[in-house]
């Protein structure tokens, strides 16, 4: 077997070192298991100073990565665009039931409820959506379906709040830590959208409240 480099040596021995075959952290769907900052090794005011600092180079394998906090916005619209059709039973056979029919994926990219972009997939670090497998035999990074996890459904209804902020390290590095200011559905969305009307399956992108 060829002998490693030493700086391959030295990064394989360095804890701080993550592996590209290590999986990243994300977060619990369960909402009685989803935990908040007190889940997470790294101190707040750390994790506040980490997201101020530019994009750095590690000294061991060269990788460039950086910590950003995530504002809950009002890319949440998509959550109220994925509760809207899970309610719709017109296009299903009669014997599926309704707890089935939450269970849904929905194409989000088609929906109207965005504008291209896609922050809406930050949602599932707060643990309110989970996104279906990709099928390996398409060439796609992404199968753009969607659903709604029981914490995303507890909130779109108003019925939990989330952290305000989500700490996150890239290139998929894993969800770091909350801010402990917690929001709810209509806060996040902001004034510009009438939640009444967008959970009536409006997906304009702007709406009068």
């Amino acid at each position: 077997m060829a002998q490693l480099n030493d700086w391959l040596e030295d990064a394989m021995r360095d804890e701080r070192q993550t592996s590209l075959f290590d999986e990243a952290r994300e977060p619990v769907n369960d909402p009685e298991a989803f935990q908040y900052p007190d889940s997470f090794s790294t101190p707040l005011d750390e994790l506040r100073e980490l997201s101020r600092q530019p994009i750095s180079k590690c000294t061991l394998c060269g990788g460039r990565s950086k910590v950003y906090a995530y504002k809950m916005g009002s890319y949440a619209r998509v959550l109220c665009w994925l509760a809207y059709m899970d309610t719709k039973k017109s296009n299903l056979p009669s014997y599926v039931s309704k707890s089935e029919s939450l269970r849904r994926y929905h194409h989000v990219p088609s929906s109207g409820a965005i504008n291209g972009g896609g922050d809406y997939a930050k949602l599932r670090y707060w643990g309110l959506i989970e996104r279906m497998s990709k099928d390996p035999l398409q060439d796609k990074r992404s199968s753009g379906m969607w659903r709604l996890t029981e914490l995303g459904r507890r909130f779109v209804y108003g019925q939990a709040t989330v952290s305000a902020v989500c700490y996150y390290r890239h290139p998929e590095g894993g969800v770091l830590g909350f801010e402990t200011e917690q929001i709810g559905i209509e806060e996040a969305l902001g004034k510009n959208f009438s939640y009444r009307s967008l959970m009536a399956g409006y997906t304009q992108n702007k709406t009068k409240s």
